[in-house]
């Protein structure tokens, strides 16, 4: 991807998604103004919280913590959310959605 295009819709995927639908490498998250970073193969615990993303985010072995295995799953984080999905999904501005492509390498 050249620096001045961005995804639109970006997506995020699980790790066996197709080419059509390659999840954006390039998240940031315009409430809380951090780099979305990405998990390959986990999801989050259910107790992840907000405080607990705050407090380790960006330390990525403190972030592991409150992940867990599952081969088809990614998981997603900034300092003031996390995700895990196994299948395709648009982010759009319809959503409840704070990550938007920044479109840099």
């Amino acid at each position: 991807m050249n620096s001045d295009k961005k995804c639109w819709p970006p997506y995020l995927t699980g790790t066996t998604a197709d080419a059509s639908n390659r999840a954006c490498g390039h998240l940031r998250c315009v409430r809380c103004d951090s780099a979305v970073l990405s998990f390959d193969g986990w999801l989050w615990s259910p107790d992840v919280s907000y405080l607990f993303l705050r407090t380790n985010y960006p330390d990525v072995n403190k972030l592991r913590a409150k992940l867990q295995p599952r081969r088809t799953s990614r998981a997603y984080a900034c300092q003031c959310r996390s995700v895990d999905t196994t299948q395709p999904v648009a982010l759009t501005s319809n959503d409840d959605n704070t990550w938007i492509c920044t479109g840099k390498n």
